[in-house]
């Protein structure tokens, strides 16, 4: 009750913050172009102030109010129907950070380059493509084949991340597309699909396109693949040159735990409360529910306990 109570106080705070900021918004546009001025998005920036105040909860806090106000977010936006998600793989499917770093390092070892640290690896190297990569170290095709093969045989250092299958399976229910899009090479890409058995209406690789992310030419293929605009897709990443892209292509951005998106996230469960509200709904329905009914079958344990112990007495 406490943590709700707070919650609701934060959000009061904030709806406050968030009217004020409009109206300071509306007579700047008034002062610059009078009666005559341009639309402004004006719920994209109401989300996006309102949106801020989730980070500043404790942590324990902070799924519970970012599943609450991203369904507020998204109704109070009035968001276009979303028809296909778009999703990078590293970082937001799966966790294949160490797998790629200690292949790349394998590489670097083998051409006579110094190692990267963790630090070193994320900052240069984490979201560019390979071939973007190879070139910052002066590095041919050849060590790009070897780091793809190194990489290849660290598959059992690549995770899946909680609710990533769930999500793609709810998603299909909703009748959204699914499609991947990734700067790892295709066949890299279909031994991680395959190995995590995870299944997508399109998929696009580094391989099927001229230039990678952050150029949006791989978002515009997988739409065209999957046959929606791209004003009608959303595009789920972790880094900035997945942010670029999707916004270069016209797509809703969704940055997971990551900064630069339109939309930023937590989990990626969340997706569902913004592509299928009625389903998260329902489910938190159902939850709520079975919990309920647990706690009155456990209170119908203590109470037979208890008469028991005073029969006995």
């Amino acid at each position: 009750m406490r943590r709700g109570r707070h919650i609701q106080l934060l959000r009061n705070l904030q709806q406050t913050y968030n009217h004020l900021s409009l109206l300071l918004i509306r007579l700047v546009r008034l002062d610059r172009w009078g009666e005559d001025s341009p639309k402004l998005n004006l719920a994209k920036i109401e989300y996006e102030a309102d949106a801020s105040y989730v980070t500043t909860l404790p942590r324990d806090m902070r799924n519970e109010a970012s599943e609450m106000q991203l369904g507020d977010n998204m109704r109070r936006e009035g968001m276009r129907k979303i028809k296909a998600v778009l999703f990078d793989l590293d970082g937001v499917l799966v966790d294949s950070f160490h797998a790629w770093m200690l292949a790349f390092n394998a590489m670097l070892r083998k051409f006579g380059r110094n190692e990267l640290s963790e630090e070193e690896f994320r900052e240069r190297c984490w979201g560019p493509d390979l071939k973007e990569n190879l070139a910052e170290f002066g590095l041919d095709d050849d060590a790009g084949e070897y780091c793809m093969n190194v990489q290849k045989d660290l598959i059992d250092h690549i995770k899946l991340f909680p609710d990533a299958r769930d999500v793609l399976h709810r998603l299909k229910e909703c009748n959204i597309k699914t499609g991947l899009v990734t700067n790892t090479p295709r066949e890299n890409t279909l031994l991680i699909i395959n190995q995590f058995n995870l299944r997508f209406d399109a998929v696009v690789t580094r391989d099927d396109v001229r230039v990678g992310k952050p150029n949006a030419e791989m978002i515009l293929k997988c739409c065209e693949m999957l046959g929606v605009y791209p004003k009608d897709a959303m595009f789920v990443g972790d880094t900035e040159s997945d942010f670029i892209a999707g916004r270069n292509a016209g797509c809703i951005t969704v940055g997971i735990n990551a900064n630069g998106a339109d939309i930023t996230i937590q989990r990626l469960h969340e997706i569902i409360i913004i592509c299928c509200p009625s389903q998260s709904q329902s489910q938190s329905q159902s939850q709520s529910q079975s919990q309920s009914h647990n706690f009155t079958v456990l209170q119908s344990h203590h109470s037979i306990q208890s008469s028991q112990s005073q029969e006995q007495h």
